[in-house]
């Protein structure tokens, strides 16, 4: 996770200052407590919703737990597909190769016509002013920062780290101002690396035993 290596790279700067011994311990035991707060939130509170609400924490599965996964398997098992020239697939490689073909399609580079952009561009569109333009480019605020997270849903996670944005909700409180340094720095040195970039898509069959591979945009 991005903010936890953000503050186990606070420790090793922290080491590395020649500040005293009792200033140097007390920032220490501080970063170790927010790591420790971190994780805990993230295991004890904001665990993903994986299906199993009716098993309490610590029980061992039961035979009615094994068969309830193995039927919830099973339903979202996509055994066969029809690519987009109506052959049908049954193997799981040529599946994946479908759903691949698709969502390349679908998320591929978008031809523009130079004449119709020139043609948009010269419509008498709002100009932005110095004073509009100094303030889109200040750095991000605290009340801007909480009101994107708290308009997004709980459970969508806007990294490969799993973790929703409930979790950034519930553990708002120690991870404020280092989240928002954090966002500060992408935004001023407009540095993103390549895994920030990636994203997961998970298919959701809106049908029982789903024969094609369709998307729905929101």
């Amino acid at each position: 996770m991005r903010l936890e290596n953000f503050y186990y790279a606070a420790i090793y700067d922290v080491i590395q200052e020649p500040i005293q011994y009792t200033q140097k311990m007390s920032t220490l035991k501080m970063l170790k407590a927010k790591i420790l707060c971190l994780n805990s939130t993230f295991r004890q509170k904001l665990k993903v919703d994986t299906g199993e609400q009716d098993k309490m924490s610590g029980e061992y599965p039961s035979l009615h737990h094994l068969i309830k996964t193995r039927k919830r398997q099973a339903r979202r098992t996509i055994r066969q597909i029809c690519d987009d020239e109506g052959i049908t697939h049954a193997e799981s490689m040529d599946i994946m190769k479908v759903f691949t073909m698709h969502f390349r399609k679908k998320f591929c580079p978008i031809r523009i016509d130079e004449g119709s952009a020139r043609l948009l561009l010269n419509c008498e569109l709002r100009t932005v002013t110095h004073e509009m333009n100094s303030v889109l480019e200040e750095p991000i605020s605290l009340d801007e920062l909480r009101n994107a997270i708290s308009k997004g849903r709980p459970h969508k996670a806007p990294g490969h780290d799993g973790r929703g944005l409930r979790f950034y909700k519930m553990a708002w409180k120690v991870m404020t101002l280092d989240l928002l340094q954090i966002i500060n720095c992408l935004y001023s040195d407009g540095i993103i690396v390549a895994r920030q970039l990636q994203g997961i898509i998970v298919c959701i069959p809106n049908i029982h035993i789903p024969l094609k591979v369709t998307s729905i945009d929101p």
